[in-house]
């Protein structure tokens, strides 16, 4: 898990996969990551690779995390190329940490599944 850097209102973070952290290369999420652009009065862009293909049910979920609040930030699918990004222009808490996880198509209101990908802001 890298910290964000800040430029011009921007916050950027860069999320690690937690295969790499908790199980190694081996785990599904061993080779993704992503990287995110927040800001609080602009919304927030995501670009992540290297993505395990998920079943046709389940979408990555991203949370923009303040304290031990997650609000949904929205959904993706991946790309055949293992890429997939998500573009989120509406209001969202200025977060210390930013996640990934797998949820049911459609989205949850809180996280239930597998955190893929984390990163922390300053």
């Amino acid at each position: 898990m890298n910290g964000g850097t800040k430029r011009g209102g921007w916050t950027w973070l860069l999320l690690a996969g937690l295969g790499k952290i908790f199980g190694g290369e081996n785990h599904p999420a061993g080779q993704a990551r992503a990287q995110v652009y927040f800001s609080a009065s602009r919304g927030m862009v995501l670009a992540a690779e290297n993505l395990p293909e998920l079943p046709p049910d389940r979408v990555y979920q991203v949370w923009a995390i303040s304290g031990d609040s997650p609000v949904s930030a929205g959904t993706f699918q991946r790309e055949r190329d293992g890429r997939g990004s998500l573009i989120a222009l509406s209001q969202i808490p200025p977060p210390n940490a930013m996640a990934i996880t797998v949820e049911p198509t459609g989205g949850v209101p809180l996280p239930t599944g597998p955190k893929y990908l984390q990163g922390l802001a300053e």
